[in-house]
């Protein structure tokens, strides 16, 4: 590759005009030079030899619209002399006509003299003193050499958006340069720095040290080529970004929208103007990646899928997003871009004609990997290494300290789960692979305490969430703290102080597994019905309050294992352990149940999203239940309520929904094993 200064760009190639697309992509077109219409003017003579030799004088100038200069020159041993050129008069040009060369053109209308003298418009249409826009792909140039970029011509100084380079040796010189756009937050760079891949000199690469809106996206701009001889885009990649992942995208004239003219740009002129697209894994260590025409998705343009062939690409780039978490007022108020450092570096950009990986490794979706050790395509591509387990010759293993239970690598020793064995759990702590008793109590100092709404306390499996979805309405505050962790059982509480119209405030809890996704691993969830699992919950607390209010269990079910952030749920299951002032569940009583020595009401209504099944305990209690067996209700359910048992319990909440008030509730003691 030829690097192209661009302050010398214009000296070397006279006419070289640029034009940016509506998609980033640059198009450069190569114009002829300055081009004159009729007769050339008269040309000045020779000049003869001053001392001795062949003849002397040179001849005069040539005829044409101008008097050209006589030769002249004296010779030593021949006669010189002045050749007097034979000229032709001056060319005058009338009206809004101009000479340019010897010829009267107008610039207004004149494709070859547009605007001023010696412009050619390439569309062959001049208005007005402009050209007429071309499309992207008005000329094209057919890929013969691969390599895109490699940097290694980088001249060290200039800026990496404003340097530019050649490729395509053998071929129509195809002229390249790096664009960006970001998100306008933090301190986003891109830069050409070493070292590259595989130790060279320099790569291409994007940084931020915070973005907080979406991301960002570096890309190579090019003259439109013709790459569809080759199978796909191979680069190298390594970095840190919030997602693990990225995309590359292929820009066409296809899939780009018109400039502003209508002329020039791409063709799309109607519906959503999309390149095709490939995401890619992202680790810190240099990865090659080989994304053949048929792994890209397809693009979008004038309401129709536009597959990429390679023919008509006039830019690549890569891009990157920040991950979402649901804001303040939970899930239901809306996600947001999470604040995150990023820095992706690219390397080697070629075309591959055959799309296969070097040194044994395997081509797995877009990526070249060692299945041998590779924790996420282990043995074969696609198979994932969960949790501690490791890829050892292929295969997913669990470390030597560590014992597998129920494809979970666990040391029994210590974990409460799995206590001296698979499927032992404790209530409370276990050490030395025997269970004993929880160090939670009464009365312990407050932790973490915390006022923001839709913060968040881990303890173990579980966590805390202060849950205001219903604050917007009301003024007041709510508070939420731990007081302690103890195997799988914790101890936290909360304090609300509201005033406002009547309804819930707030649903303060704590989660286990799902709540609008899954936000720890190793809860225990989800659990299939038909598995008949034995879950049992303990919950003592302290209540000090006289409002309208409730504290339950709230549990729900998908009909799949892993429901993510917009999988609603197919049936929500509450366990009422106390419910104060006018709080009442969804729809009416349907049944009464006796379950773990207590009688309870069955209510079921609807929210219009999803059935509601609301055991309500007939004797409130105010310092909760030391065992409360919710596989107990679940069976009830399938029953006798035509609850399917090949749906799956994903979640199990435990908390205290709040109308206006103010109160206080102390968990001392709450844990749930699932056996």
């Amino acid at each position: 590759m030829q690097s192209v200064p661009a302050a010398s760009q214009a000296s070397f190639y006279p006419g070289l005009a640029t034009r940016r697309g509506t998609a980033g992509a640059i198009v450069l077109l190569l114009v002829a030079g300055c081009m004159t219409n009729g007769t050339h003017g008269g040309g000045s003579g020779d000049v003869g030899p001053t001392t001795g030799g062949a003849a002397g004088g040179g001849s005069g100038g040539m005829t044409g619209p101008t008097t050209g200069r006589g030769g002249s020159g004296t010779g030593a041993s021949d006669s010189g002399g002045v050749g007097a050129g034979t000229g032709g008069a001056p060319v005058t040009c009338t009206g809004a006509q101009t000479n340019c060369g010897g010829a009267c053109v107008d610039m207004q209308s004149d494709a070859k003299n547009c605007g001023k003298c010696g412009t050619v418009c390439v569309s062959g249409t001049c208005n007005a003193g402009i050209c007429k826009k071309v499309k992207d792909c008005f000329t094209k140039a057919v890929v013969k050499s691969p390599v895109v970029a490699d940097f290694e011509s980088y001249d060290g100084s200039t800026s990496a958006t404003t340097w530019s380079w050649s490729w395509n040796a053998g071929g129509t010189a195809v002229y390249s340069g790096l664009f960006e756009s970001d998100d306008g937050t933090g301190s986003p760079m891109v830069s050409i720095a070493g070292p590259g891949n595989a130790g060279s000199k320099y790569a291409a690469g994007m940084s931020n040290p915070q973005a907080s809106k979406w991301g960002a996206q570096m890309g190579l701009w090019m003259s439109c080529v013709d790459a569809s001889t080759y199978q796909g885009l191979s680069f190298w990649v390594k970095g840190t970004v919030p997602t693990a992942s990225a995309a590359v995208t292929m820009t066409s004239e296809a899939t780009s929208a018109p400039d502003a003219t209508g002329d020039g740009g791409g063709t799309c002129t109607s519906g959503t103007c999309a390149a095709a697209s490939a995401t890619f894994p992202v680790s810190p260590t240099w990865t090659q990646v080989i994304v053949t025409w048929g792994a890209f998705t397809a693009g979008t343009a004038n309401g129709a899928n536009v597959p990429t062939t390679g023919n008509g690409v006039t830019g690549v780039s890569w891009n990157l997003g920040l991950t979402y978490a649901a804001g303040p007022g939970g899930p239901d108020a809306g996600f947001f871009p999470v604040p995150a450092p990023y820095s992706l570096v690219v390397d080697d950009v070629q075309w591959v004609s055959n799309a296969t990986c070097s040194g044994g490794l395997k081509l797995c979706g877009t990526t070249c990997v060692d299945t041998t050790v590779n924790t996420a395509n282990c043995g074969t591509c696609g198979n994932v290494c969960s949790g501690a387990h490791t890829c050892v010759s292929g295969a997913c293993v669990c470390p030597a300290n560590l014992t597998e239970c129920g494809g979970v690598c666990v040391d029994t020793k210590t974990d409460p789960q799995n206590c001296g064995a698979c499927g032992k759990e404790c209530a409370a702590t276990c050490s030395g692979g025997t269970c004993g008793a929880s160090t939670c109590a009464a009365n312990m100092p407050q932790l973490n305490k915390t006022s923001t709404r839709g913060a968040q306390i881990v303890l173990g499996k579980y966590y805390i969430t202060n849950n205001q979805w219903g604050a917007d309405t009301r003024t007041g505050t709510q508070s939420i703290w731990s007081t302690c962790s103890s195997g799988n059982t914790i101890g936290w509480g909360t304090e609300w102080n509201w005033t406002g119209p009547g309804g819930v405030v707030s649903y303060v809890s704590s989660v286990l597994g799902w709540s609008w996704g899954w936000t720890l691993t190793g809860t225990g969830l989800p659990v299939q019905l038909s598995a008949n699992k034995t879950i049992t919950c303990g919950w003592t607390y302290r209540l000090s309050a006289n409002q309208t209010m409730n504290i339950d269990f709230d549990m729900f079910a998908h009909t799949i294992a892993n429901p993510g952030i917009n999988d609603q749920p197919t049936d929500e299951i509450m366990v009422w352990l106390y419910r104060g002032g006018v709080a009442a569940p969804l729809g009416s009583v349907v049944a009464t149940v006796t379950i773990d020595g207590t009688s309870w009401d069955l209510w079921e209504g609807n929210n219009g999203r999803w059935p509601a099944h609301s055991y309500v305990r007939k004797t409130p209690s105010t310092t909760g239940a030391p065992v409360v067996t919710i596989s107990a209700f679940l069976k009830d359910l399938a029953a006798n309520r035509g609850l399917s048992t090949s749906k799956y319990l994903t979640s199990i909440q435990s908390g205290t929904e709040i109308d206006p008030g103010s109160g206080r509730l102390d968990t001392d003691q709450y844990y749930c094993t699932i056996q």
